[in-house]
């Protein structure tokens, strides 16, 4: 197949989209890497990105207005909500490509109640359910996501609606960037650091892990957390992580937004991750760290169980218990570190691009 990839928005300045600061480049390019491995032809847009994310979503349209669309089997967006498909799909209308296949992810949605991020774009809702419907094939990273916006469109919109989205659903997975990673394999350090390595947003709560950790700390000596996203003063949390940091100077790492592969290199010295998110489709800082061996304490909400097994869920108000459960014993760490690595394996990038080929070929 020749397939044209649009390539996502991603910057080094914070962003609340993960994507824009990371997984956008390394989940995408994994993905891009293994289907050109698999023998197919993936060309980029845009070839050479720059600017802002307006200008990153306008660039793209310069450029695809000026390809013969007609040539390739398929495009390929990585995130409907960095350039609008229903804006690729109008160029492909106008440009007689009527024949090529138009394929996306869309890593979240209005459509699920709990993403809060979406919400920040409240009178998008209807505009982010026409860039899905827009796609012939719509990628999702996880089943929890697939039945959450299911019963939501269903719920507002009636069964017609529900039905059409669900016919052009295919469940494919999120995925990481695995090679990356390992170039960036480091042994790990003296002592035990936990990480809370997520975007400083209102679904993560990340109050709550900071309140939660102090106590663990209290009853610990050679514990350390890292903190691996930048905390504003107007982010969730920040007043917490403030009094935490004044509490233990010398026990916080603050990260600040750490560049990629030193990232990848702090999850490889990092022994447990934890969330506390009430929203969550895929969790791509979850697997990466389950990926390096860490142990991931998760909650039972969103995707987590799919994703990550059972092993490590945690109920609510239990967390700093779990946590010190796992910090006391090397065996229950061993053992759940195992048994989510297994897990993860379905979303290593060559697994997830197999099936995205064989979407796009109709498979």
């Amino acid at each position: 197949m020749r397939i044209l990839y649009l390539a996502p928005f991603t910057s080094r300045v914070d962003h609340f989209d993960s994507g824009a600061v990371g997984y956008g480049a390394t989940s995408g390019g994994a993905i891009v890497r293994e289907l050109r491995r698999l023998g197919h032809t993936v060309d980029t847009v845009p070839a050479h990105p720059r600017g802002t994310k307006a200008e990153h979503a306008a660039q793209t349209y310069e450029e695809l207005n000026r390809l013969d669309l007609k040539q390739y089997d398929s495009l390929f967006m990585y995130n409907t909500f960095h350039q609008f498909a229903a804006e690729v799909r109008r160029l492909l209308y106008e440009s007689g490509a009527v024949e090529t296949l138009l394929a996306g992810y869309t890593h979240g949605s209005h459509w699920d109640p709990s993403d809060e991020v979406r919400h920040g774009y409240p009178l998008l809702k209807f505009a982010d359910l026409g860039n899905v419907l827009a796609l012939d094939v719509v990628f999702l990273v996880s089943r929890y996501m697939l039945e959450a916006m299911s019963r939501t469109i269903h719920a507002e919109l009636g069964a017609g609606a529900a039905a059409e989205f669900r016919r052009r659903a295919r469940v494919v997975g999120g995925t990481i960037d695995t090679e990356r990673m390992d170039a960036a394999h480091t042994e790990p350090g003296e002592g035990a650091d936990i990480l809370f390595n997520h975007s400083p947003t209102p679904a993560k709560q990340p109050g709550e892990f900071f309140r939660t950790v102090a106590g663990v700390l209290a009853d610990t000596t050679d514990v350390t957390v890292t903190v691996t996203r930048r905390f504003r003063q107007a982010d969730p949390g920040f007043a917490d992580l403030q009094r935490l940091t004044q509490r233990f100077p010398d026990r916080v790492r603050l990260g600040d937004t750490l560049p990629i592969d030193e990232y990848f290199r702090r999850l490889w010295r990092g022994l447990i991750q934890v969330s506390t998110a009430t929203h969550e489709s895929f969790g791509v800082s979850t697997v990466e760290a389950i990926y390096a061996g860490c142990v991931s304490l998760l909650p039972a909400r969103g995707c987590y169980p799919e994703v990550a097994g059972e092993a490590g869920i945690y109920r609510d108000g239990e967390l700093g218990e779990a946590l010190l459960r796992y910090l006391g014993s090397s065996r229950d760490r061993a053992r759940t570190a195992a048994a989510q690595r297994q897990e993860i394996e379905r979303y290593f990038p060559a697994n997830v691009a197999g099936r995205i080929a064989d979407a796009l070929a109709g498979r």
